[in-house]
This record gives C-alpha cells, sequence and structure tokens, in this order.
C-alpha cells in the first residue's frame, strides 16, 4: 500500500507527536506489515529537501520511503485525462498501489480549500499535470475559500478517482476527518468554515493590514480574501510596509515569469539534508514581488 504524507503535514509525523508510528500501529494491527508499506512524500513542486528529517527517520526506517519529484518522467504513471482535460500524471507508487491513504489538513487556500485529494493533484502529480490544473486560478471570479463546485476542485477530485485513490485523513481546525476523499473533503470544509472561519458581510471599504513582512510573496491570496468580503465596485485598502522589500525596479515581466519557472526547477531537486537552492528562493521572492 501507498501512504502518502503532505509537505503541510510533515513535521506532525515524527516525535513529539508520533502519528507515523501510530499510523504504522494501526496498519499492522489491520494485517498490513511495514514491508508492505510505501510512505510517500507528496509535495507537489514545493520540493523534498529535509523532508525525512522533518518526518522523523527512525520509524521510516521501518517501511520503504520515496520523495516525489514531479518533473522525473520516470516515477510517473499515466492514469487518464479528467473531464476538462488534464492529463493525470501520478507517482507510480500510488498508481500502482493496492491501497492508497493519505494524511493531510483541510483549510482555506488560494485555490479554495487544501485537503481531499489534493495531496494527488498537486501533492503526487507530474509538473505538467499540476501546471494544467493550476491555470484554471486564473478565473473571473475568486476562488480562494472556494469549496465543492469550484473547478480548480472539481478537477482535483476527478484526478484523486484516476490515480485510485482510496482514503484520506484530513486535520481541520480542532478535529480530524478520514474517508473517501469525494465523502471526506466536503464535510471538513464546512466543518472548517462554520468552526473556524469569521463569516462578515460585505463591506464597501476594506482594509487590509499584512504588518511589516519582508516577504509579500503570498499578497495575491489576502487580497483575493479581502475581495470577497468587498461589495462589488467597493474599495480594498493595502497597509504594507516598503522597509527591506527587494529593489525589482530592473526586472522585467518576462524576466519574473521565468525566474519563478527556474526557483521551482531548483528546489525540486533538491533532497536529503542539504539544500542547494537557497538563492533560488530569494530569486523567487523576488520575482513573485515584481509580479505582484
Amino acid at each position: 500500500m501507498a501512504l502518502l504524507i503532505t509537505d503541510t503535514m510533515d513535521r506532525l509525523m515524527g516525535p513529539p507527536h508520533d502519528i507515523g508510528p501510530l499510523l504504522l500501529a494501526q496498519l499492522n494491527r489491520a494485517g498490513v506489515p511495514d514491508a508492505q508499506i510505501t510512505v510517500v512524500h507528496a509535495a507537489g513542486m514545493h520540493g523534498v529537501a529535509q523532508a525525512a528529517g522533518r518526518l522523523g527517520e527512525e520509524w521510516l526506517r521501518r517501511v520503504r520511503y520515496v520523495e516525489h519529484h514531479p518533473g522525473r518522467m520516470e516515477g510517473l504513471s499515466f492514469v487518464g485525462n479528467t473531464k476538462i482535460g488534464t492529463p493525470v500524471w501520478v507517482n507510480k507508487e500510488l498508481a500502482e498501489a493496492d491501497f492508497a491513504l493519505g494524511v493531510g489538513g483541510c483549510s482555506p487556500s488560494l485555490f479554495g480549500f487544501h485537503g481531499g485529494a489534493g495531496i494527488v493533484l498537486p501533492g503526487a502529480a507530474g509538473r505538467d499535470t499540476i501546471r494544467h490544473n493550476h491555470t484554471l486560478v486564473l478565473m473571473d471570479r475568486s476562488i480562494a475559500g472556494w469549496g465543492p463546485g469550484n473547478p480548480q476542485r472539481e478537477d482535483v477530485r476527478d484526478a484523486g478517482d484516476l490515480a485510485g485513490f482510496d482514503l484520506k485523513i484530513d486535520f481541520t481546525a480542532n478535529t480530524v476527518f478520514a474517508g473517501y476523499h469525494r465523502e471526506e473533503w466536503p464535510v471538513a470544509v464546512k466543518y472548517c468554515q462554520e468552526h473556524a472561519m469569521t463569516p462578515v458581510e460585505p463591506a464597501d471599504i476594506y482594509i487590509l493590514g499584512i504588518g511589516a513582512s519582508p516577504n509579500l510573496g503570498s499578497l495575491y491570496i489576502h487580497v483575493e480574501a479581502a475581495q470577497q468580503a468587498t461589495h462589488e465596485g467597493g474599495i480594498v485598502v493595502v497597509l504594507l510596509s516598503a522597509h527591506q522589500q527587494p529593489d525589482v525596479s530592473d526586472w522585467s515581466e518576462a524576466r519574473a515569469l521565468q525566474q519563478t519557472l527556474d526557483s521551482t526547477d531548483a528546489w525540486t531537486e533538491d533532497s536529503g539534508e542539504e539544500v542547494h537552492s537557497g538563492e533560488a528562493h530569494q530569486l523567487d521572492l523576488k520575482a513573485r514581488f515584481r509580479l505582484i
């Protein structure tokens, strides 16, 4: 069987939380020995540098461990096309597994909500599959915090079925949901909306303060949330600090776009304890700042 772990949850697998050993114990009691379990670190295009250390190497030694690489075709299998035509390439360990279990979390994101089959796409998918799916973020409607019915997430759910994804465990706010992703994820989303998010009446003016962070790389996520809390034709006022912001006056848009691709390629090549893409991360921040 394949046990998929997202990069957002990997720190909970080892000490002090030890969710990894707990899962192995449960699987052993169900008749699945360690020798039949392959753990896949499914980080999509976020990279896998130092992943084993975050997961907890002691329990990983009991099983086979694989780090997913979205750009290496030899490690991918084609499982079909989604309803909107996304070609789905996924990690071979997932595609060939008799049973696939994933551990992640459900929370709001730029693409709607994390969780469910997101551990398959983008988590364990090929680079072209991820990019085809992620172009849906360019829709006219804001999709941050949009759950079931969101076309990008419906594409993700189709990919989960094509990959043969069986069971998902999602940590959500102060509880945990588990089940077939099409049934489990909407329930987790609803719980998150009702218990971890604050409903607001659309405002005429929305003041968005993000503090003095030197990293504005995710500003577009905050702006999408502000847009949804503001009447059509309303005003969003963004308060931010120019202190320590990078100088990108000589960066063209074309250079910035290319740098985002080059940086992604660089950090997906990192593995083990050594990280060689530190400069790529810094250049990516500058590129995203230029694009914003």
